[in-house]
């Protein structure tokens, strides 16, 4: 679908419903995974990171297709800051992932941070809620098109999750699109992810963080179009 018929679709989706969403973050680094180059580049454990997000109550149809996982992608408002240094952009994208098995990459993360007791294995169930957004000019592409999953390569700019994370499967009972995020108290993990690929698609940056606060609110649709 080209960028320009998205745009109609969602104003359509926007102009028929009553609210808009937005939500915000605050949080810190735990971990540089890499850093040659980039915007945000000088990145060190415990940097504050803020990021903010609008965008329609209205998710569409999901863009991959997954039995535990779905994807909406939707035209708003993000924008992520460290310090003076400000990235923004308008594509968003909310994934709702509901009786995920844990592979053992994701357990071994959420081990790492949360050193929980027992450890999680693999196979464990989770719930998800995760909301990125890309700078403007960045874009996305995936590498096996139509194989239905939510890989993507990131180029040309900036890109960034805010996840929530639940080892209580019962967080979702389906995929439907979520536009307002659960409460801190109903996860376990809050973590969020900053990357930075140069135009030949090459990771130049990477940072992982914990997410000390959220503030979600809803607008009215008329304040999120103007």
């Amino acid at each position: 679908m080209s960028r320009i018929a998205l745009c109609l679709i969602i104003g359509l989706l926007t102009c028929n419903a009553a609210f808009a969403a937005a939500v915000s973050f605050t949080g810190h680094i735990v971990e540089v995974v890499q850093d040659s180059g980039g915007v945000f580049t000088g990145t060190t454990i415990n940097t504050e990171f803020s990021a903010s997000f609008t965008y329609p109550d209205v998710g569409g149809a999901s863009t991959i297709n997954e039995p535990d996982e779905a994807d909406y992608e939707v035209i708003g408002n993000n924008s992520l800051n460290q310090g003076p240094t400000v990235v923004t952009g308008s594509e968003i994208n909310v994934n709702i992932q509901d009786n995920h098995s844990l592979d053992q990459e994701e357990a071994d993360f959420i081990n790492a941070l949360l050193n929980p007791i027992p450890p999680t294995t693999v196979g464990t169930p989770v719930d998800t809620w995760t909301i990125g957004g890309l700078q403007l000019g960045a874009f996305e592409i995936d590498p096996i098109p139509g194989d239905g999953d939510d890989t993507e390569l990131l180029f040309s700019g900036v890109g960034f999750e805010f996840s929530l994370l639940s080892l209580d499967d019962s967080l979702f009972n389906d995929l439907s699109y979520r536009p307002v995020p659960p409460a801190f108290d109903q996860v376990d993990l809050r973590v969020f992810v900053v990357r930075e690929a140069d135009d030949d698609g090459n990771l130049i940056f990477e940072a992982i963080g914990i997410i000390d606060q959220m503030i979600p609110d809803q607008i009215f649709a008329d304040d999120f179009e103007d």
